[in-house]
C-alpha cells in the first residue's frame, strides 16, 4: 500500500445502471497531486478504482491518539443512513429475485 498525501482527495460513488454492469457500484478516489516538477497544476490522477454490489460506506473518524472514534460531524444523519440501509436491502431482494 502506498501512503499518497495530495491537494485533495475525491471519493466518487458511482451506481452503476447497465444491466450489462461489471458492478452495481463503482468507486473512483482521484487525488490532486502537489505542484512539482513535472507535474501540470490541476491535474487529477485515480488513485483506485473499485467495484462491488453492495452500496459502499463511507465513514469519516477522528483519531483521538490513544483510540479512533466516528465523527458524526461529517457522517450520514440518521434518516440518510436509514434511507441507505433501506435502499441495501431493496437492492438485495431485486439482485437475489
Amino acid at each position: 500500500m502506498s501512503i499518497i498525501k495530495p491537494q485533495v482527495v475525491e471519493i466518487e460513488i458511482q451506481e452503476q445502471t447497465d444491466p450489462d454492469a461489471a458492478s452495481h457500484w463503482m468507486t473512483i478516489v482521484k487525488y490532486s497531486p502537489e505542484p512539482k516538477e513535472g507535474v501540470m497544476e490541476g491535474s487529477v490522477e485515480i488513485a483506485k478504482i473499485i467495484l462491488t454490489d453492495h452500496d459502499p460506506i463511507v465513514r469519516y473518524t477522528k483519531d483521538l491518539g490513544d483510540k479512533i472514534v466516528d465523527n458524526p460531524k461529517y457522517g450520514l444523519s440518521e434518516k440518510e443512513e436509514l434511507y441507505r440501509q433501506l435502499r441495501r436491502k431493496e437492492f438485495q431482494t431485486v439482485k437475489d429475485n
